[in-house]
């Protein structure tokens, strides 16, 4: 699960917790009240560092998804922007599509800035933009995510087996 929190990193209470979901039949990214076992709210490491979300893509066996070498079903969504490629100064939504070798740079995610396992900034290949909540409206239930300019005010943790992004 991938959270938002501020930057002093304290982890919030359950109850106020807002994760990346992707709403049932639909392909935008959103932010949404943590819900335990919604699969709308759920996202996998895959191989290429890509993020895949569940709610989205067809059942693994539980053996497939141990080796980050293996190769996605063809379909799988993955997290992506949905502009051809960032704009300068405009925020880009995010949301899930098909893998695509060709749109590795804005499919392979990174947690930049983590400080002692705990939250960072979550980017793709363009290192000057960061995942945030899109402006105005800010950290609030249904609001999209966008790929925009770096800021101090928000970091990402994922919430794994592994405890890495």
């Amino acid at each position: 699960m991938i959270y938002f929190s501020d930057t002093n990193g304290s982890t919030p209470d359950d109850d106020d917790v807002l994760v990346l979901e992707v709403p049932l039949g639909s392909t935008k990214v959103i932010l949404g009240k943590k819900r335990y076992g919604d699969r709308s709210q759920l996202w996998r490491r895959g191989p290429g560092q890509q993020l895949v979300h569940e709610g989205s893509s067809p059942p693994q066996p539980t053996d497939a998804l141990q080796d980050d070498e293996n190769t996605l079903s063809p379909h799988a969504m993955v997290l992506d922007i949905a502009e051809a490629a960032p704009r300068p100064g405009v925020g880009s939504a995010l949301v899930v599509r098909r893998a695509d070798g060709r749109r590795a740079s804005t499919q392979a995610w990174r947690l930049a800035g983590a400080r002692g396992g705990r939250g960072g900034r979550m980017q793709c290949a363009h290192a000057n933009l960061c995942v945030r909540p899109a402006a105005p409206a800010g950290l609030v239930p249904g609001n999209r995510a966008v790929l925009a300019l770096v800021t101090a005010h928000l970091y990402f943790s994922l919430r794994s087996k592994a405890g890495v992004l």
